[in-house]
């Protein structure tokens, strides 16, 4: 018997499906004691916030050289809103850095504030 092949379209039905059947689930790596880590979008934007004044670049400027909305960096920075990887990755290339660098950056925060 040949095997069949699932062919799958972008029909209604079958994003339906995938949104509900294929919802992704958070990931928790355990620490000391079994701790989950949370990570904190607050200290990610106080890092950016604190090498954008470093860099004496101000919103604007560090908005326009990232190609996002200065209403955005500000949101980011304020922790309002958590920013997808390629804003970050667009970000951390504005500032000169990669964006692991950006992210050890912020989790030295996470933990000075703890």
């Amino acid at each position: 018997m040949p095997h069949r092949r699932l062919i799958i379209t972008y029909h209604p039905l079958n994003v339906y499906f995938y949104r509900h059947f294929y919802t992704p689930v958070p990931l928790h790596y355990p620490r000391d004691r079994g701790d989950s880590v949370q990570f904190d979008y607050t200290a990610l934007g106080e890092a950016i916030r604190a090498l954008r004044r470093e860099k004496g670049l101000s919103q604007e400027v560090l908005s326009g050289l990232a190609g996002i909305a200065r209403t955005h960096l500000t949101m980011i920075e304020t922790g309002v809103m958590k920013p997808k990887l390629d804003t970050i990755c667009k970000l951390a290339q504005a500032l000169d850095l990669r964006p692991s660098e950006l992210f050890v950056l912020a989790e030295e925060r996470q933990m000075n504030q703890e």
